[in-house]
């Protein structure tokens, strides 16, 4: 059904009013009319009555003496008169006897418009004047009877006729029409006069009021209570109601204000609440929830409102899989706090479980009437399951932890060492029944940094984390543990954080004793600087020794001196006496140089029979110096100038030394050692069994290394380098790589040896220059092989790089530009590093090493085992392969230290799971031993020397056959 539409009383009032004013001027004029009209009729029927009267007397006279003339005239007359329509004179026969319409004479009255006969015998009955009147034609009919003359010779007869008159009343009413419309029109003048001031006083006095209140009423229904009261001076009771109405209208928008705060007051901690919160009334149905319930319940606050709590706060018990008692109901029926205890399961309104725990109390008004309960609940399933978790796996966690090799220790904030394993008792000595705990900070732990340096705890692994809440890895510490024994430990450290903690509450420190590894690293180190023979310095660590020396001349201006002893004849004296009783006469000789040498001062062998006595701070005169200088050789060669027992015989032996001076020296120490032997060249040429000083003579072939250097400027540009690829080979002796070896052949020189150029290109900026087109001719080399279907899956390409290349600051983006442009695969490439260039910069190299392993280049270390081969260093570079020198490789089979070493750095690399590959092998027995210890691939004259890379890629081409190629 629909519902009327409202009318607005500001318009319905009005309307009304002026609906009534113009239904009483409507019904005043109708009765004005309808009484005007019952004038007009009775002014009408006097009319006639006396019309009637004067021709009864005047016409009836006439008629009755026959004077019909006289009769019609004067029927003539009175038909002059509009309102007349109709005059007749009937006879007795009902004939028209006289009428005002010719036409009418002597034809039947009933031919006279509105003529009754029935009235007209009436009247002949009667003899009395008859008037009718009909208001439908608005016309009166008078019939008054006449006595007509008689006939001669007849009696008088008594009425024999009648005179019939029709009046018209249409006439005299049309008259009235404008007459009643003047009166109407000033009549609703006058009305509408009345109604506009009524309307005015109307709108004025109640429409204004009531609009003003309707408006506020509705700014009211809309929630709008701002502070404008309603305009209205008046008086009377509208004023009252107004005055009223502004202070209902404040008094409610207080309220509403007071109630709006608390309820938003309200609503806002409902909404800051972790906890979930339901409230109810007093029969236990739903009246207000916050975010956090509507998550837990699945319940949305609108759905909720009105439902019985118990609808949507389903609780069983977690291991029974029971119901638990509602505990609204139970503080309700209680009208006491109830809390439900642990294992207590919330199944939401999608099926989602959450353990919980909850509290239920009731609520009182001022009076202590119970209005309903207030449910606070939250969500402790990660708490529920971690304690179920942890209790389930603390045995098999104590299991593992306690099986574990590696000590694990949990240090809490004040640095207490809170819980340890078997492992970390054992490894530092702890003891388990002491009465207090051991402290991270206060006990003495006697630790040391890999250089011998005290550790301080404030700077051991887990303090650290403990303050900044970063982990730390692979930080070697040495420790004194139990018994006393040293232990060198490699230790992470990982903080533990509370849920919404930064700052962490414990660190969990796991170590691993690697003892073992650090006396090997030793060991290599050891051997890697020392002659495995001798125990002297080898050249590497020479070369180090030298370039200290000359460090300390250039701060004291001092002059040095560097003797290059070489035995005469010693090649004689293997080939006479064996290798072992020459490696016994090294020995000897090795020990007489370090007894004739000033304490502070070097001896070194530079390999073979060949060492050398590096002289400091020999004083700023030149001259002076090198008599010093001589009387040392001279020692030396007095000392060796003599005859050995090798065998149970005599084996005499002699010296060449050669000696130059150095006090601010500009050459790198390998180029200066060739000043020396030149002068050792020098005496022996002289005879042997004597000493040279460098004389500027042999400038000569200073000048030459210039202009050998100039030319290798050239080279470069005129296309002058060659690459050569030497085979690597796998256990099975398959081609499974190469390495890019660089060769120059000189326009006039010939054949330049490696070893002669390739240290000037380091010395200067051209190795960057060089090493640069090496790589990039080994990615377009690559990429054409691959494209060519020459490269077996897994070969891979090794190029040297020299440390000064590596450490240019493009050198990363160099080579990515190359891989780029050649479209070679990254993979395909294996850069070879050497650990000089790793050592003060291990972050810098791990760094660019990390940037281009992630385009896929593998990296091996090469010379391993001769220079600085540091545990911590391997672990931290990102390495796929270990190249063992050639120098350990030649006499492994001979000599057992060598062999050590080989040993060491295969099982090493095989615990960092890095290859090893041998180089230099040149000998079955060599191959044999090595491939027996489990070094992966080999690579030396015994499988091919260096080929040109024409020569090396029809190899590639022979080994895309049926078969693979292999050494046999």
């Amino acid at each position: 059904m629909i519902a009327p539409r409202a009318f607005p009383i500001s318009h319905g009032l009005p309307l009304g009013l002026l609906l009534v004013l113009v239904l009483v001027w409507g019904g005043l004029s109708v009765y004005r009319y309808y009484a005007w009209n019952e004038q007009v009729l009775r002014q009408g029927l006097e009319q006639v009555r006396a019309d009637m009267a004067r021709l009864e007397l005047t016409l009836g006279r006439d008629v009755a003496r026959g004077d019909w003339d006289r009769a019609e005239q004067a029927l003539t007359w009175l038909k002059v008169r509009p309102s007349v329509k109709t005059l007749a004179v009937i006879d007795a026969a009902g004939q028209v006897a006289l009428a005002t319409e010719i036409a009418w004479k002597g034809q039947p009255a009933i031919e006279v418009p509105h003529f009754d006969p029935a009235a007209f015998q009436q009247v002949r009955e009667q003899g009395q004047l008859l008037v009718l009147t009909d208001t439908a034609s608005r016309h009166i009919h008078a019939y008054s009877p006449l006595r007509l003359a008689a006939p001669a010779g007849e009696p008088w007869p008594a009425w024999q006729g009648a005179l019939f008159l029709g009046y018209d009343l249409r006439r005299d009413q049309a008259a009235l029409g404008p007459v009643l419309l003047r009166e109407s029109l000033v009549f609703a003048g006058a009305l509408l006069l009345v109604a506009l001031a009524l309307m005015g006083l109307l709108r004025r006095q109640v429409i204004q009021p009531l609009g003003y209140l309707t408006a506020a009423a509705r700014r009211i229904a809309v929630g709008d209570f701002d502070d404008r009261d309603i305009p209205w001076r008046g008086r009377g009771e509208f004023s009252q109601l107004v005055t009223a109405f502004n202070r209902m209208r404040q008094q409610l928008r207080l309220t509403i204000e007071q109630l709006r705060a608390r309820e938003k007051h309200l609503a806002i901690t409902l909404r800051s609440l972790g906890d979930a919160v339901i409230v109810t009334d007093a029969g236990g149905r739903v009246q207000r929830m916050n975010p956090v319930a509507e998550r837990l319940t699945g319940w949305l606050t609108n759905q909720a409102v009105g439902e019985a709590v118990s609808r949507i706060f389903k609780l069983t018990d977690a291991r029974t899989r029971q119901p638990v008692v509602d505990p609204v109901a139970q503080a309700l029926q209680s009208g006491e706090q109830v809390e439900l205890g642990n294992h207590v399961t919330l199944t939401s309104r999608d099926g989602q479980e959450y353990q919980i725990a909850d509290n239920a109390a009731p609520i009182r008004d001022d009076e202590g009437v119970l209005q309903g309960v207030v449910l606070v609940f939250r969500d402790v399933t990660a708490q529920y399951a971690l304690r179920e978790a942890l209790r389930e796996s603390e045995t098999l966690y104590r299991t593992l932890v306690t099986a574990l090799a590696d000590g694990v220790v949990l240090v809490d904030r004040a640095g207490n060492l809170a819980t340890w394993n078997d492992s970390a008792c054992r490894i530092l000595g702890l003891d388990p029944n002491r009465p207090g705990s051991y402290n991270l900070f206060a006990d003495d732990w006697d630790a040391v940094r890999e250089d011998g340096r005290p550790f301080p705890a404030a700077e051991f692994p887990a303090t650290l984390a403990l303050n900044d809440g970063q982990p730390r890895q692979g930080v070697v510490m040495g420790v004194q543990g139990g018994g006393g024994v040293n232990h060198w430990l490699l230790i992470n450290a990982q903080p533990l954080f509370q849920p919404d903690s930064r700052q962490p509450y414990a660190v969990v420190v796991s170590f691993t004793d690697i003892s073992a590894y650090k006396e090997a690293e030793e060991r290599i180190r050891y051997l890697g600087l020392h002659d495995a023979l001798t125990g002297l310095p080898n050249r590497r660590h020479f070369y180090d020794r030298l370039e200290q020396a000359f460090t300390a001349a250039r701060s004291t201006n001092s002059y040095g001196a560097l003797l290059l002893v070489d035995l005469d004849h010693f090649k004689a004296v293997n080939d006479a006496f064996g290798h072992d009783s020459g490696d016994e006469l090294l020995i000897e000789v090795a020990r007489m140089l370090q007894a004739m040498a000033p304490s502070g001062n070097g001896v070194a062998r530079l390999g073979g029979d060949d060492f050398a006595v590096v002289l400091e701070q020999l004083g700023s005169d030149e001259k002076s110096v090198a008599v010093r200088a001589e009387r040392v050789a001279e020692r030396i060669l007095a000392a060796s100038d003599r005859s050995f027992t090798l065998q149970g015989r005599d084996c005499p032996l002699s010296a060449s030394v050669g000696i130059v001076l150095f006090c601010d020296p500009q050459e790198r120490p390998e180029a200066f050692l060739k000043r020396a032997e030149a002068a050792m060249y020098e005496a022996k040429s002289a005879g042997r069994n004597t000493l040279r000083f460098f004389d500027p003579t042999l400038a000569v072939a200073l000048a030459e290394r210039v202009a050998l250097h100039h030319d290798l400027r050239q080279a470069l540009a005129e296309e002058q380098l060659l690459l050569y690829c030497q085979p690597q080979l796998n256990a099975e002796r398959q081609v499974v790589g190469g390495e890019l070896l660089l060769r120059w052949r000189h326009p006039r020189r010939g054949a330049v040896a490696s070893t002669d150029f390739i240290p000037l290109a380091e010395e200067s900026e051209m190795i960057v220059a060089i090493g640069q087109w090496v790589i990039e001719s080994a990615c377009r080399r690559l990429a054409y092989w691959e494209r060519a279907g020459l490269l077996a899956p897994d070969f891979v390409l090794a190029v040297n790089v020299s440390p000064r290349q590596f450490r240019q600051p493009s050198f990363a983006a160099d080579i990515k530009v190359a891989l780029r442009q050649s479209g070679c695969d990254a993979r395909r490439l294996k850069l070879e590093i050497t650990e000089s260039l790793l050592i003060g910069e291990v972050d810098e190299a791990v760094v660019i090493m990390q940037r281009l392993k992630t385009l896929g280049i593998g990296f091996a270390l090469d010379d391993f085992g001769t220079g600085y081969s540091s545990l911590s260093y391997l672990q931290r570079l990102p390495l796929d392969q270990l190249k063992i020198d050639r120098s350990f490789v030649r006499d492994l089979v001979e000599n057992p230290n060598d062999a050590v070493i080989v040993e060491t750095i295969i099982a090493m690399g095989r615990q960092l799971r890095l290859q090893v590959l041998a180089e230099g092998v040149e000998t079955e027995a060599q191959y044999a031993f090595l491939n027996a210890r489990g070094c992966d691939q080999f690579q030396g004259y015994l499988f091919g020397q260096a080929l040109p890379l024409e020569e090396f890629e029809r190899l590639l081409v022979a080994r895309t056959g049926p078969e693979p190629i292999k050494w046999s």
